[in-house]
């Protein structure tokens, strides 16, 4: 009798694919909406919790290199100025001490001088009512563009102490470094006095 005829052949063959259908059903992906597990929601609700603290984090440490780093944007031109017109330098000087220095330092110029400025502030924050100019007899041939100079108003009368911003012809228009506009006057050869050639600061207290 041939072996695939034998009655327990059939049986265990029938028996082994009954086994099979019954491990396959067994092995069948729970379906959808069945409940989950409580303890693996909590875990994954704790991970997405520290996943948002990482996050924040890492934000944190970025903003703190961004705030110790330099910019590298340029500044805008004059913005600084605008920023610090009331900041200016000052020393361990007192008055006193600071006008023996500079005195000491004039006597070695031809006609140099010590000088003040009155509180306007329109050379900040180069230098204040609290600086000491220290000035020179320069010839005018030699001022150029940038030069501090004291030059008289001429419709004042009064002694000015600003910067040569532009040359126009034989006259330079000048401009105090913290104001908005030029000066209203040129400096001319006749109007021309000395050029800033030294500046003392003071303790400001």
């Amino acid at each position: 009798m041939a072996p695939s005829n034998h009655p327990l052949r059939r049986t265990h063959t029938a028996a082994l694919a009954a086994a099979i259908l019954l491990g396959a059903a067994l092995a069948v992906t729970p379906v959808r909406g069945q409940a989950a597990d409580p303890e693996v929601a909590r875990l994954e609700a704790s991970l997405a919790e520290a996943n948002a603290r990482v996050a924040s984090l890492r934000t944190q440490i970025a903003q703190r290199q961004a705030a110790a780093e330099p910019s590298l944007r340029p500044m805008v031109a004059g913005a600084e100025t605008r920023h610090t017109l009331t900041l200016t330098p000052s020393s361990t000087l007192d008055m006193m001490t600071a006008q023996l220095v500079a005195w000491s330092i004039v006597g070695h110029l031809p006609g140099g001088a010590v000088g003040t400025v009155q509180a306007t502030g329109s050379m900040r924050p180069l230098f204040d009512e609290h600086a000491l100019l220290i000035l020179e007899s320069a010839p005018y041939d030699s001022l150029r563009v940038g030069d501090i100079v004291t030059y008289v108003h001429p419709a004042t009368g009064q002694l000015v102490v600003h910067r040569l911003l532009e040359k126009r012809g034989d006259n330079f228009w000048p401009k105090g470094d913290a104001n908005g506009r030029m000066d209203n006057a040129y400096v001319t050869r006749a109007n021309y006095r000395q050029r800033v050639c030294g500046i003392l600061y003071t303790h400001q207290g």
